[in-house]
């Protein structure tokens, strides 16, 4: 801004009024009166020129606003933020739970609240269980669990522990009801610990803590059969490319090849120590597993029928 404009026609000073709306915004247009001033205007606001005269302030401001060239209106964002809840608020006659889902106001609810300074209204909102069955309804996890971001520090709300690194989903993980559960298929005794897909979505191959494999029809949820012969929990499990094979991996320091149609061992392979993981290349020959002693095994199949030991044929490379 300069001083252009800064008399009027007849050189006097040219009059302004500042008005703002909200007391949040008072310090700004106190530095801006000040700037006004200095830069040879003559402003006009209630803190600064309300006369002791006994008049009131409607008064004064229907005196000023008549004899100023020139009005300034001071719009905040508290103002605009309260502006917009006030909106909302006739709609929502039984409580801000009863909103309606508009593609806003869902989403954007709490940072409002937070933003005009209704920090126990916030709270409120965020404890209240109907209000997060709507927000989860309209939106998605990752949503529903920002807005307890707009909380820090109340333990109420606390979700997650901020001095160690956490992840957000970026898309919904959780569904309600009958929406993303198609079933459970229940049979061990211990956890699983793993779980492999065939490439055709028709089988489901699980490990658990129980020591045992268990083959699964996975349109159905049928348990087809269990797959027994480990002597500790079973840490993962893979198929081959075809379906038709299946490695798993187990405290007991072994890996076991199965053939999954008919549930029997072909054959076994001895670690160093416990083994955690395995996968099968898509040639479905070679097995690769790693264990606990930090190693990873290379195991090719030379024979995939058992031999009269009852063992499989094989070679493999350790790293």
């Amino acid at each position: 801004m300069n001083k252009k404009g800064a008399t009027d026609a007849g050189g006097s000073k040219c009059r302004l009024f500042l008005s703002y709306g909200w007391k949040d915004d008072q310090p700004f247009v106190k530095r801006l009166y000040d700037d006004l001033y200095d830069r040879g205007y003559d402003p006009w606001m209630d803190v600064h020129n309300m006369p002791s005269r006994g008049r009131t302030l409607p008064q004064e401001v229907i005196d000023k606003l008549s004899a100023c060239e020139r009005v300034i209106a001071v719009i905040g964002l508290s103002q605009l933020h309260e502006e917009l809840l006030s909106a909302y608020r006739k709609k929502c006659q039984d409580g801000w739970p009863t909103g309606f889902n508009d593609g806003y106001f869902f989403q954007y609810l709490p940072y409002h609240l937070k933003s005009a300074k209704h920090d126990e209204e916030l709270r409120s909102l965020l404890l209240n269980p109907e209000r997060l069955e709507r927000k989860l309804d309209a939106t998605d996890v990752s949503l529903l669990v920002g807005d307890f971001d707009l909380r820090p520090g109340d333990e109420d709300l606390l979700i997650e522990d901020r001095h160690t690194p956490w992840l957000r989903p970026l898309h919904p993980a959780l569904h309600p009801p009958g929406t993303g559960l198609v079933r459970a298929l229940t049979g061990h005794t211990e956890s699983v610990n793993g779980v492999a897909l065939s490439r055709d979505g028709r089988l489901a191959v699980s490990a658990s803590r129980d020591q045992t494999l268990k083959v699964w029809e996975v349109e159905s949820g049928r348990e087809l059969r269990t797959l027994a012969g480990h002597t500790g929990g079973v840490h993962g499990v893979a198929l081959s490319r075809d379906g038709r094979l299946a490695v798993s991996a187990s405290r007991d320091q072994t890996l076991k090849v199965w053939e999954v149609e008919s549930g029997e061992m072909l054959a076994t392979f001895t670690c160093d120590s416990s083994a955690y993981c395995c996968a099968f290349s898509d040639a479905h020959q070679l097995i690769v597993a790693g264990d606990a002693g930090g190693h990873v095994h290379f195991l090719k199949l030379e024979n995939n029928e058992p031999n009269d030991t009852g063992r499989a044929q094989g070679r493999g490379v350790s790293l």
